[in-house]
This record gives C-alpha cells, sequence and structure tokens, in this order.
C-alpha cells in the first residue's frame, strides 16, 4: 500500500515539474505580440523625430529569441530581435519593454536616453 502511494506520489510530483519547466521555457509574448509592441515603438519613434520609416513592412522571418537558455530565461534577460522596414529592434521577452532600437547607419536609441517615449 506504501509502496502504491509512493510511486503516484512520485508520479504526480514529475507532472508537476514537468509542466512547471514547461510553462518557464514559453516565452511570454508570442511573436506577433513582440511585433505588434515593436510596431507601436517604432511609430514613436517616428513622430517623435520625423522619420519616414513604414511600420508595415515587417520583416517576420527575422524576428527570433536571443538569450534563450536557462540562465538567461531565469534572469529574465530573453529578448525578442527582429526588423521592421531595416531598423532593428530589441524587446524583452517576458514583458515587451523596449530595450533599444538600431536604425540603419548605426543610429541607436536607448530607453534609458529616452525614457518618456517608452512607458
Amino acid at each position: 500500500m506504501l509502496k502504491k502511494i509512493i510511486i503516484i506520489a512520485s508520479f504526480l510530483i514529475i507532472i508537476l515539474i514537468s509542466f512547471a519547466i514547461y510553462q518557464f521555457n514559453q516565452p511570454a509574448l508570442t511573436k506577433n505580440d513582440a511585433i505588434a509592441k515593436a510596431g507601436i515603438y517604432l511609430t514613436t519613434v517616428i513622430e517623435k523625430m520625423n522619420l519616414p520609416y513604414n511600420t508595415k513592412n515587417v520583416e517576420e522571418s527575422s524576428w527570433y529569441i536571443s538569450k534563450n537558455d536557462f540562465w538567461n530565461k531565469a534572469i529574465g534577460n530573453t529578448r525578442w530581435i527582429g526588423f521592421i522596414d531595416g531598423v532593428g529592434i530589441n524587446i524583452k521577452a517576458d514583458t515587451g519593454d523596449f530595450i533599444q532600437m538600431i536604425f540603419p547607419l548605426d543610429g541607436v536609441i536607448t530607453k534609458e536616453e529616452h525614457p518618456d517615449w517608452f512607458k
């Protein structure tokens, strides 16, 4: 009887651990959500700086999650990276917060430079 209880408890623990690992490995933002957030951030920069970029020109195949290993996931350092109309955009994968935007010819905008733009 005790042996059956231990086996059942072990299976339940294994199932719970598997579920926790599965939930841990999923990014909070989907690719489409990340692209939508990036489009909002790029629109803000376009309006503030009067730039001629098109937020509809999304390079969907370029979007990927960087730093997608255990340690970076544990400390929340994973990020979505991709391009919209040639502008590289980095946002946090778990919260969708803006990190930086890299324009052609090495123009870089960070949240630290303009904290009021990306709230």
